[in-house]
């Protein structure tokens, strides 16, 4: 990233704006803005390592997720796109958000690790542009969901290709992300299962 480290990306079209303004850090202040129960959005970021955050979020449908993502926001010209993967439960999606729609166009998303082809996915999910962000999201079947996980942890880079775009990042501190994502994982499960009725 070529502003600083990412702090946050929310998962959905109602909130991808906010990912933009907290791409830049800033310190905690005594008055602030948080979700109420219920909002989508980011709930939680853990540190960033590398190019890469992982943050606990709600989605659409009230559920909660983990997120490892990147990002790039360039001021001058007014470029934004964050990209990265979706864990819900045990389910995998890849996923990118960018304020270019023609960028993200087409049916499918593409998964290149160190220059090998990883797979093929289509695109099961199509939001925006109502905050100026179009976002995609392909889902993994589960075998190949946790093969990618694997990957990322040893790996050098990873693209993620549309008809139109290569989004490329590398995969430095991706080892410690990975931990991070797994204690998200456990703490989307402990508070699901809290909130659950009895």
């Amino acid at each position: 990233m070529t502003a600083g480290m990412l702090t946050g990306f929310a998962t959905c079209i109602a909130t991808a704006t906010v990912a933009a303004s907290l791409y830049l850090s800033s310190p905690v202040v005594a008055q602030q803005r948080s979700l109420n129960s219920g909002a989508t959005g980011m709930l939680r970021p853990w540190p960033g390592n590398g190019e890469w955050q992982v943050a606990l979020v709600r989605l659409l449908d009230g559920a909660l997720g983990c997120q490892l993502i990147t990002g790039h926001v360039n001021q001058a010209n007014g470029e934004r796109y964050f990209w990265g993967m979706r864990l819900r439960d045990q389910s995998l999606a890849v996923e990118i958000a960018d304020n270019n729609e023609h960028a993200v166009a087409g049916p499918s998303i593409k998964i290149v690790i160190d220059q090998v082809h990883f797979g093929t996915y289509q695109v099961t999910r199509r939001l925006g542009p109502e905050s100026g962000f179009q976002v995609v999201l392909a889902e993994l079947p589960s075998s190949d969901g946790q093969k990618l996980l694997d990957l990322i942890a040893v790996a050098s880079a990873i693209q993620l290709v549309t008809m139109n775009s290569t989004y490329t990042a590398p995969l430095q501190g991706a080892r410690q992300s990975m931990q991070n994502l797994q204690e998200c994982r456990t703490e989307a499960s402990h508070l699901s299962s809290a909130a659950a009725p009895h």
